[in-house]
């Protein structure tokens, strides 16, 4: 898949789709998932530390469930990273 020209709508529709499936299992997560991602990367966040906490935690399981891995992280405040 990498290297073609459907390369980023596929891996965005991928992430859409899971977002989709487990959005009953999840509460912050595939919101973010679906409509801050694109190819591999994502722009997020929350009001509070601890709203960004819950969604990181939950973007990692809902991600690994996919096969997906969150491998790294850019954040305004220690306790994220």
């Amino acid at each position: 898949m990498c290297g073609t020209a459907s390369a980023p709508y596929l891996a965005t529709r991928c992430l859409q789709q899971l977002a989709e499936d487990e959005s009953k299992n999840f509460s912050l997560a595939p919101e973010a998932l679906a409509n801050t991602f694109y190819v591999d990367d994502a722009l997020c966040g929350t009001n509070t530390l601890e709203d960004v906490l819950n969604l990181q935690q939950e973007l990692i399981a809902l991600l690994g469930r996919g096969g997906f891995h969150l491998r790294k992280c850019c954040a305004s405040h220690p306790n994220i990273l």
